[in-house]
């Protein structure tokens, strides 16, 4: 079973991959590889995470610590399946994110009241449904269509930095 990623936790895994590939050359797909661990642990086993004890009991908030990384891959319950509603850093900014299972409820909610007709247009406005590699599209589905684009990302971001770090040293050279 997969878990699917609110489009804030994508756009978190994403901008968190390329600050790591940033610093070192690498570490970005690892952080992806250990996140889609945790998640497909969150997915399979979702009572082994930390159960937050002031949420809502209904949305069975719980966090998965990513190993080797300072981060909590959050889960809730939003309208009856389980999914992934933040990357949240363990020191910073401490539950900045406790109000989003609510907000994607509510959203998931007004969206199973509109008309089928309505619904697509509907969908192409919310912020939920953007494509993280693309700033519009469909809302991440699957854990794999999302980790190829982040890998994706953080791999010509590897390659940029390798070619201006070769070019740096061959005009220091000459």
């Amino acid at each position: 079973m997969r878990l699917p990623f609110e489009a804030e936790a994508s756009e978190e895994l994403e901008a968190t991959a390329l600050l790591y590939e940033r610093e070192r050359r690498g570490f970005g797909r690892l952080f992806v590889a250990e996140v889609k661990k945790k998640v497909a642990q969150a997915a399979d086993l979702p009572a082994s995470g930390v159960a937050v004890a002031d949420m809502d009991p209904r949305r069975d908030v719980r966090l998965f610590a990513i190993r080797r990384f300072p981060y909590w891959a959050v889960t809730a319950i939003v309208d009856g399946r389980r999914a992934v509603v933040a990357l949240a850093h363990q020191r910073r900014e401490p539950g900045y994110w406790r109000d989003r299972p609510e907000r994607a409820s509510g959203a998931h909610s007004m969206l199973k009241q509109q008309s089928h007709r309505d619904r697509e247009s509907a969908r192409a406005k919310s912020s939920m449904t953007r494509n993280i590699a693309e700033g519009a599209g469909a809302v991440v589905a699957s854990w794999s269509t999302h980790a190829a684009r982040v890998v994706g990302r953080v791999s010509r971001v590897s390659r940029v930095s390798r070619v201006s770090r070769v070019s740096r040293v061959s005009r220091v050279s000459r």
